[in-house]
């Protein structure tokens, strides 16, 4: 009987270690034309699917590719109208000190991502000539020093103002390695501070 209360925690261990060292993929496959929006946005892990079909507006879960739960956005629940206790806001200070720490989290978030595809066709326009070309400059300027730049086509559109995309894109991370990253932000003094701030209101 101790050797059953002994393995129990012990193979839940090493079914969680397992859990965490098997890649999650993330993918995408969307366009928008003629101000209609669709595709398809999804993650997988081991067994388990999430996915949101844009053009329904629908959330689906699967495990083993069988559905087991959805969820549309029509269905939900209108607000009621209850009047909300009118809460404290966070000081500008709080919020300034948190912009390192949180933009360390990104960057560290982004490089243990690993990216498989990416290719992404783009119409845009901004109404204003002047403005669609200062953007355009822009855009010019700052693919070069990206590595998917070159996977990233545009058309700027001087006439009218405009957005279509096509997108395809899949990456993957493990999940083990968005330890360390969380674990500094959240030992950070000022993320701290902060949350000490948010409980005490």
């Amino acid at each position: 009987m101790i050797a059953v209360i002994v393995a129990i925690p012990v193979i839940l261990a090493f079914v969680m270690l397992l859990l965490l060292l098997l890649p999650v993929t993330i993918y995408i496959n969307s366009a928008r034309s003629c101000g209609k929006l669709e595709g398809i946005f999804g993650i997988s892990w081991a067994i388990l699917r999430i996915r949101y079909l844009m053009e329904e507006k629908r959330i689906e879960i699967l495990i083993s590719g069988k559905r087991i739960f959805r969820i549309s956005q029509k269905n939900k629940l209108r607000n009621t109208g209850g009047q909300k206790k009118p809460q404290k806001k966070l000081r500008i200070k709080n919020i300034f000190n948190l912009s390192g720490p949180v933009l360390r989290l990104l960057k560290d978030v982004v490089y243990t991502f690993k990216l498989k595809y990416f290719d992404m066709d783009v119409l845009f326009g901004l109404g204003d000539p002047a403005y669609t070309g200062i953007f355009t400059g822009f855009l010019h300027a700052i693919m070069g020093s990206l590595r998917i730049g070159n996977r990233i086509r545009w058309t700027a559109d001087f006439t009218r103002s405009e957005l279509e995309w096509k997108l395809k894109a899949r990456a993957s991370v493990i999940p083990i390695r968005l330890l360390p990253p969380l674990t500094r932000f959240i030992a950070d003094r000022h993320v701290l501070r902060t949350i000490k701030t948010i409980y005490s209101m």
